[in-house]
């Protein structure tokens, strides 16, 4: 029988309530027992006394139970802030059963040798991606900082932001092998406010890649030199440029521009990314190398922990001890080469987004996947971390924490001054086999 704690410490309460609070696929990861429920049933009632209970009641719904509803639930009445990481449930259940777009493309229409049909390799990456040829060539976009010019929870949309672009790299050099590839940077800074407007995608406070991809397929997203990355939520507006007093923030069109005597309008015709609506990717090796291999990049949740960030790295740092300095030391025990981490059950949780760009092995036997994060090109190693797959058997275990479990992307349509989704129609033009 159970046992029922009678009482519960202020730091336990904390940990319950910020479970409570916590977006639901997140739950899974909450160290919550049966002795806890009487615990969460209390703060139930106390919340639904405060009338905002009611909009909570669907947290504690298990993610394998979850019935989509209509529409897509605006993200503020049922997520926490969670790190970086803010799921939208109802996307996630209805990619996860399968309600997303059935694209028509299929792997025949890819050219060269990245065939469902054909074995993956043992090692590969979009960094070095070996064309018919004999060339090599680096598909990938640049890195990107999401912490400058100052700290903004944004990893969700740099990760879905790069990994559109990646693609759309591959879908060039795969269209058309001979010719340059013409690399984009899509703004970062429109999906904070005009996505997060449209479709509450998310905030400096956190988000979800997934409606990323959403927004993508419903609007397009424009270059970054459209709106260039400042780091703060802002206001989408087409008839107002400058401070909003009303919302308390600045205010942008969804493409502008400035002269030398500080005159900004709205630019009324611009390019978009075009893509499908986004897909799960099933929590497998082979689900995830497949796509990898044969579409471009992934987004993946990872449990960021101060290890990672401050311990991976030829010239990893420790951070300041004080906010009153900037001086930063170098860390006196940097991990390199491939990462482990052991998950602490008491708070494994996913809080932070990535990009999953290929996978090897390493000299010691290591299986491991190759992310680019979004702290900057001096974080680990060019911005790049090889951290060890769940199937590895290496001397370095397995501890990944939890890369594989939250994956997903979009296919890319075009990159146009379409108003509307040219849908695959345009991306089968594109990859047409001539």
């Amino acid at each position: 029988m159970f046992r029922v704690e009678r009482k519960v410490s202020l730091g336990r309460f904390y940990d319950l309530a910020n479970c409570w609070f916590g977006e639901t696929l997140s739950l899974l990861f909450c160290s919550v027992g049966p002795s806890q429920i009487r615990v969460f049933a209390q703060m139930h009632i106390f919340l639904l006394a405060m009338g905002i209970g009611q909009r909570l009641q669907q947290e504690l719904i298990p993610a394998q139970e979850l019935i989509p509803n209509d529409g897509i639930v605006r993200t503020q009445q049922r997520r926490r802030y969670a790190g970086e990481l803010k799921r939208t449930t109802t996307l996630w259940a209805r990619m996860a059963q399968g309600e997303r777009e059935r694209s028509a493309m299929s792997t025949t229409l890819l050219a060269g040798a990245n065939s469902s049909e054909q074995a993956l390799p043992a090692a590969f990456s979009w960094r070095r991606y070996p064309a018919s040829n004999g060339q090599v060539f680096d598909l990938l976009t640049p890195q990107r900082n999401q912490h400058i010019p100052k700290y903004c929870g944004s990893c969700w949309a740099f990760s879905a932001t790069s990994v559109l672009a990646d693609r759309w790299n591959v879908l060039q050099h795969k269209t058309n092998p001979a010719e340059p590839v013409h690399s984009i940077a899509l703004s970062v800074q429109h999906v904070l406010s005009c996505g997060n407007e449209r479709v509450s995608c998310g905030t400096c406070y956190g988000g979800d890649d997934a409606m990323v991809y959403e927004y993508s397929s419903l609007y397009g997203i424009p270059h970054d030199d459209c709106s260039s990355y400042i780091a703060q939520d802002m206001k989408c507006s087409a008839n107002f440029i400058g401070y909003n007093a009303s919302a308390h923030m600045e205010s942008r069109p969804d493409c502008y521009s400035c002269d030398e005597k500080a005159r900004c309008w709205a630019i009324a015709t611009y390019n978009r990314l075009w893509s499908s609506p986004p897909y799960q990717i099933r929590a497998n090796e082979q689900s995830i190398m497949q796509d990898i291999y044969e579409h471009g990049p992934i987004g993946c949740g990872i449990m960021a922990t101060d290890l990672m960030e401050h311990g991976y790295g030829i010239n990893c740092l420790d951070p300041p001890t004080s906010p009153l300095t900037t001086s930063a030391h170098p860390g006196t025990n940097c991990i390199t080469g491939t990462f482990q981490e052991p998950t602490n059950d008491m708070d494994a949780r996913i809080n932070h987004v990535v990009s999953i760009v290929g996978w090897g092995t390493d000299a010691q036997g290591n299986k491991y996947w190759t992310i680019r994060n979004s702290w900057g090109s001096e974080w680990g190693e060019d911005g790049f971390m090889n951290i060890v797959r769940d199937s590895n058997t290496g001397p370095l275990g397995a501890g990944n924490n939890l890369l594989e479990m939250q994956c997903a992307s979009a296919h890319v349509y075009d990159f146009s001054p379409n108003d509307t989704n040219p849908g695959p129609g345009a991306f089968a033009r594109r990859t047409r086999v001539h």
